[in-house]
């Protein structure tokens, strides 16, 4: 089914509530009177170690409420906001943008918020996110982070802070302007949420015809973690109800071996990973063809050995992400 909201009625997006006197009043006593969260939950993003040196803190905000936490891309098709995935979450938000020096790097600086992750539950880079339109005035309410598409990146993940479980977005983007950004979302749940990645990843195939995996990684000789059985039978059950569904499954090896041996260790990746997503497949369900693709298909700033998903079919014609939304 596809779930689609308007611009300033959106269904998809809950926008921040701090839109008036009163509740921006009360977000801001709220974060006087909460420092326990600012220092401990924000220890590790308060002030990153990792962050470029020149670069200037200049917007935070705290609100506590209800907040969509956003597990995909951000899409506008015509003037609809098509958000493959999110989860609403209830809780403590912290909201800081810092403008970052313009030497910042930004593969560099993604790379780095994402070690900081326990866990990582999405990542994006380039157009694989969307628009940035969207992240900027709809996702974030910020204009200044909207930025030609290709200059993006968004990352959501998980970590622990006194065994309490707090989530974090973050967005970078470099303007048109070439000024360069860097927003954080950090927010503490009332109540600790779970997470199915094999759910998510079938959102994002059956919406938008391609889905990278998060894990498992295949090994440069085209090996996996002895987890990855487990992982692919479990998202291969998520997959049943494309009966009769051709999927691809793509395999990219980026190693120091030359070219033809990638290949070769792709394909090993590709036959053994669409061999455990068999495993689980009923006789209507989906086909597992595999392609080793080596290191011949990268994309710019994602050189990653990775799993790929693919329905080339349900690929929209003009490259861009899919049509459906599902909540978690």
């Amino acid at each position: 089914m596809k779930v689609i909201c308007r611009p300033l009625r959106c269904l998809g997006v809950v926008l921040p509530p701090c839109l008036s006197g009163p509740l921006c009043a009360i977000s801001f006593a709220f974060l006087l009177s909460q420092p326990a969260f600012a220092e401990v939950a924000l220890e590790r993003f308060n002030d990153p170690q990792w962050l470029p040196s020149g670069s200037i803190q200049i917007d935070r905000a705290s609100e506590e409420g209800t907040f969509d936490f956003v597990l995909s891309g951000a899409e506008k098709i015509k003037r609809d906001i098509v958000i493959d995935r999110l989860r609403e979450v209830t809780g403590e938000r912290e909201s800081i943008t810092w403008q970052l020096p313009s030497a910042a790097h930004l593969p560099e600086l993604g790379n780095a918020v994402v070690a900081e992750f326990d866990t990582t539950l999405f990542s994006c880079i380039g157009r694989d996110c969307g628009r940035s339109n969207v992240w900027a005035n709809a996702v974030f309410n910020n204009a200044l982070l909207f930025g030609p598409d290709d200059k993006q990146r968004y990352a959501a993940g998980i970590v622990s802070v006194d065994d309490r479980q707090v989530l974090i977005a973050a967005y970078l983007v470099q303007r048109g302007n070439l000024r360069k950004y860097l927003h954080l979302q950090v927010l503490r749940p009332n109540q600790a949420v779970e997470f199915d990645k094999a759910r998510g990843v079938a959102n994002s195939l059956i919406g938008s015809g391609v889905a990278q995996l998060e894990e498992p990684r295949p090994d440069d000789d085209g090996s996996f973690a002895d987890s990855a059985d487990a992982i692919l039978a479990t998202l291969g059950q998520r997959l049943q109800a494309l009966e009769n569904v051709q999927i691809y499954v793509v395999c990219h090896i980026y190693s120091s071996d030359a070219a033809a041996d990638a290949l070769l260790a792709s394909q090993r990746c590709a036959d053994n990973a669409a061999a455990s997503l068999r495993s689980s497949v009923a006789a209507a369900g989906p086909s597992y063809l595999p392609f080793g693709a080596g290191s011949l298909l990268p994309r710019q700033g994602d050189v990653i050995n990775r799993l790929e998903l693919v329905i080339p079919e349900r690929l929209p014609r003009d490259g861009r992400a899919g049509a459906t939304f599902s909540r978690q």
